[in-house]
This record gives C-alpha cells, sequence and structure tokens, in this order.
C-alpha cells in the first residue's frame, strides 16, 4: 500500500462517490495503466473485506459501491506494517498526533502508533517541534508525563487543517484518522451541500473540502471538550450561513458550541471561494423545508422530539421527493408494510393527522401506499429514540465477510443498546447458549439453531430496525430477563422503585392512582 493509493482511496471515499480515469491520471501525473493497477490493488482490499469492488464503467467512469466507505477502517487496521512512512510523513504526524491530544502524549506511545521504536521518535523530535513551532505553538516537556502543546485552540486546529492538504499530508489515510470519523464525514458534506442550496452559495471544490475538514476537526475538538478562544464581533455576509451550517452540525453531530466558534466559522467561509452552480434544483431546498417541518410537527404529535435523528430526516427527504412529482410513484405493496402499520395505529394516525403540512407543496393527493412508507419511516425513528433500559447481548451472522459485519455492527451501535458479543459464520450459530447472547442478528436464514434470530440486510433498513425493535420489546416484556443484563445506572424501573414508597407515605389515600400517573409520566420520558 503506497502513499498514492491510500490518497485515491480517500478521493473516492467522499460524498458523490465517482471519479474517473482521465481525472486521476491527470491529478497524479501517473499513465492511465498505473491507475488501473492501483484500482485493482484496492480491489483486493474492498474484496477481502466483503465490500463492493470498484467499477469501470463508460467513458472512465470509476463507480463505488454505498459500503466503499467502509474501505477506511480496513486500511486503518493495516497500521503501518505494510504502509511505511518516509521521515518526514513520520514527522508530521508525530505532530499531529502532539497538537491533537489535549492532554501530555508520551513518545512511546507516539511510536507505538506510528510502529517505529521510541529511539526514532526522539531523533524526529527536534523537527516535530520546529513544524509545531511554524503553527504558531509551543511543545512542553515533562519529564514524568510526556510532551504537550500549547497556544491558541485557532492556531492549533489551523494546524491540524494545514496538515490535512493533499500536497502536504504524507499519509492522508493516518491525518483523516485523527481528524473525523467517516460516519460524521459523510453528515458533513451533506449538511454543508444542503446549505450550499438553502443560501443559493455554492462553494468550489476545494473550499468544500477544507470546510468539510475544518468542521470534521472542530466536531472532534469539541467533544474532547476543546473550544474556540474569544472571537472579534464581525459583520459579514456569511454568518447566516455558518450559523445554519452549525446549527446543524450540533444537531446531528451531537456536539454543543459557542457564539466564538459561529463567529471563527464565519470568518473561515468569508475567506472561501464561491461559485455560481448550474442546474441549481429549486426542489431540493421545498423538500428540505418539508421534511423539517413535518419532522417538527410530529414529534409534538407524539411528545417525542425526533429532530436530532439525521437518519430519519434524511430517509424521510429521500422519500418525500416523490411528492412533488406530478405521478405518483409505483410504491410495491408489501405484506410486512402493512403488518408494522397495523401494529401501530396511533403513528399512522399521526401521519395522518399531519397530512396537512405536506399538502401546502404538492397539488395532488397521496396514495395509502404512499402514507403506509411514511409512517414506517417515523415507527423506525422511534425504535431507535426507544428508552435503553437493558443492555442485550447480541451474536452476528454475516455471509458476506468482515466488512459487511463492521458495517453492521457500526448501524446496530449507533441506535441501539446492544453488546455485541460474537462475530460468527452461520455454521457456528447452532452452538450458541442462551448463556452467551440473548439473541442473534443474522444477514441470512439460520436452520437447527438453539437460540431466536432475526433476519436483517447488511445495509440495515427502516424495516429492521423495526423487526429488531420488536424483538427488544418481547425481551424486555418478558419474565424471564436473563440475570447477567446489565442496567444503566439510572433506569425508569429503578427511579420507580425509590418513589413509589415516598408517595405511598405522602400521599396514602390517593397513592394507587398518583402511583400509576406518575409511573405514566416517568416511562414516557
Amino acid at each position: 500500500m503506497n502513499k498514492r493509493r491510500m490518497d485515491i482511496i480517500n478521493d473516492l471515499a467522499n460524498l458523490e462517490r465517482t471519479s474517473t480515469l482521465a481525472v486521476l491520471t491527470e491529478k497524479y501525473g501517473v499513465s492511465t495503466r498505473t491507475i488501473r493497477s492501483d484500482l485493482g490493488a484496492i480491489n483486493e482490499i474492498l474484496e477481502k473485506g466483503g465490500l463492493s469492488p470498484v467499477e469501470l464503467r463508460r467513458g472512465g467512469e470509476i463507480h463505488c459501491g454505498l459500503d466503499f466507505v467502509g474501505i477506511l477502517e480496513l486500511v486503518d487496521v493495516e497500521d503501518y506494517y505494510e504502509y511505511r512512512l518516509s521521515r518526514e510523513e513520520r514527522i508530521r504526524i508525530a505532530a499531529t498526533l502532539m497538537v491533537q491530544s489535549a492532554d501530555y502524549i508520551t513518545l512511546s506511545a507516539i511510536a507505538e502508533h506510528l510502529f517505529v521504536s521510541r529511539a526514532t521518535v526522539i531523533e524526529d523530535l527536534d523537527e516535530i517541534k520546529n513544524l509545531i513551532r511554524r503553527g504558531g505553538l509551543e511543545v512542553i516537556s515533562s519529564p514524568n508525563k510526556g510532551q504537550r502543546v500549547v497556544g491558541k485552540e485557532s492556531a492549533k486546529r489551523l494546524f491540524l487543517l494545514d496538515l490535512q492538504e493533499p500536497e502536504r499530508a504524507g499519509a492522508g489515510r493516518e491525518t483523516a484518522k485523527v481528524s473525523t470519523q467517516a460516519g460524521n464525514r459523510i453528515v458533513i458534506q451533506k449538511i454543508i451541500n444542503e446549505q450550499e442550496h438553502v443560501h443559493k452559495s455554492y462553494l468550489d471544490d476545494a473550499s468544500f473540502t477544507k470546510i468539510s475538514s475544518y468542521l470534521g476537526i472542530m466536531i472532534d475538538r469539541n467533544l474532547m471538550g476543546e473550544y474556540m478562544e474569544p472571537q472579534p464581533l464581525t459583520d459579514s455576509p456569511r454568518y447566516r450561513l455558518a450559523q445554519d451550517i452549525l446549527k446543524y452540525i450540533c444537531q446531528y453531530c451531537q456536539i454543543t458550541t459557542t457564539e466564538d466558534e459561529l463567529r471563527f466559522l464565519c470568518g473561515f467561509l468569508s475567506k472561501c471561494r464561491f461559485v455560481r452552480q448550474s442546474g441549481y434544483n429549486p426542489n431540493i431546498v421545498k423538500i428540505q423545508m418539508i421534511t423539517r417541518q413535518f419532522i417538527r410537527s410530529i414529534s409534538e404529535e407524539l411528545e417525542l422530539d425526533l429532530n436530532m435523528d439525521y437518519d430519519f430526516f434524511e430517509n424521510l427527504s429521500n422519500h418525500l421527493e416523490s411528492v412533488l412529482k406530478q405521478e405518483a410513484p409505483f410504491y410495491p405493496d408489501s405484506a410486512a408494510i402493512r403488518e408494522i402499520v397495523e401494529d401501530n395505529p396511533g403513528v399512522h394516525t399521526a401521519v395522518k393527522n399531519h397530512l396537512p403540512v405536506l399538502r401546502q407543496y404538492y397539488s395532488r393527493p397521496l396514495s395509502e401506499i404512499e402514507i403506509q412508507y411514511i409512517t414506517i419511516h417515523v415507527c423506525a425513528a422511534l425504535e431507535r429514540k426507544k428508552n435503553r433500559e437493558i443492555v442485550f447481548h447480541v451474536a452476528v451472522v454475516c455471509h458476506s465477510g468482515i466488512g459487511t459485519s463492521q458495517l453492521l455492527m457500526e448501524k446496530l451501535k449507533k441506535h441501539f443498546n446492544f453488546q455485541v458479543v460474537e462475530v460468527l459464520s452461520a455454521h457456528e450459530a447452532r452452538n450458541l447458549t442462551e448463556e452467551t447472547a440473548d439473541f442473534i442478528l443474522s444477514t441470512i436464514p439460520l436452520k437447527n439453531c438453539k437460540l431466536d434470530h432475526v433476519v436483517v440486510s447488511p445495509m440495515f433498513s427502516d424495516e429492521d430496525y423495526i423487526r429488531v425493535g420488536n424483538k427488544i420489546d418481547t425481551l424486555r416484556n418478558s419474565r424471564n430477563l436473563p440475570s447477567r443484563v446489565e442496567e444503566k445506572a439510572v433506569t425508569a424501573r429503578g427511579l420507580l422503585k425509590l418513589l413509589k414508597p415516598v408517595i405511598y407515605e405522602m400521599a396514602p389515600d390517593a397513592a394507587s392512582g398518583l402511583y400509576r400517573e406518575v409511573r405514566r409520566v416517568v416511562r414516557h420520558y
């Protein structure tokens, strides 16, 4: 694995997942034959990980599957056994690790990360410090703690951003890993793209990439408790754009922000290059407005906040594109869809009650099957929102290889309070017992298996969320819950256990009815 192939992987793992042979040939200054060879090597990694291969289509178009982003995890775990760093790359990555750290970091930790000796890092230390000083920062050393970088937060972020520039980031793979996770990267790009259309301000490709990278760094820094130092108040035409981008970044990436973060982003955007974009589709903004209004109204009806579920917003907005079409698209009738709707009559009624929100923007009536599909999206969001009191132990069976199973596990961890105890093949599943797991999630039907299993797709659709949610409900409501399941420190059950004696002591005459109402409110919350 050489640097060019790593850079091509990062190029392809973007929002569009398409490029051409001609573009890559010109960018890297090599022959078409060399790029084809690089793509062949990349496909070998994808095949080992059970991911879809890169395809070469007519006109030299390079098409990547929807699961291509999973390769970032596969190449990360290779570390530096196969990818040998030059001294310059080693110095840049070590400097990145130091600046990224919110506390002291030892030379041994840096050496272990780069798979070199501690002596090698000591030899590089002066150059590492010089590189950091050129970024307006200082390195302080402690004999017992290691190295720590001090300076303004803005200087640290700009330093990290500078090392991600393609011509400077010696190992594109590693700087990407310490800056932002693949999942957040995709969400960031979609939010920027959406707000470009809302504000009719379109970044050129270089500025789009730079803003995406900066926001990834900002998210990680905020999650570490590191925030921007005080920034001057400026009157910028990009303030509203920065405000809306940051609003949705906070909402979907689960961070909090400050006015100084907003001012810095505003100044950053003011320095970017904006171009006009042809082929603008005004329906994009309309669909996004419809979706957010509908989610807000349905949240109020159901008394559950679904506004922070980006999967819900994305899936529903994609579905509602059909609403603005003059002719109703074809939706396959499905017994599974009907069953879910019948099991959730309250949600179906709530969706019908809030169709006027959608009716502002379309002229034709929605068919029953269209309404049912909207109901499915809401039901899936509710499953993700459910209170997760019990940590269920699950085993994962995936027939497509470890890459697909890793993708499925990431989906599970994002939306369910699961502890994945085993990832195994179908023939091994028959040996699992109740002492090992509560149930199995499998991408294929299992035969002769002692444990219950739920069949799901590797990409984990909304219908899968609901099926798994039903299995959780069955286990949660059973009287024979496994004795080994763990509980969070604060649960509805634990809180009610403390409240019940207080209610019966303080209001004995009304205790029974009062306790029932308190129990309803607590469990609903």
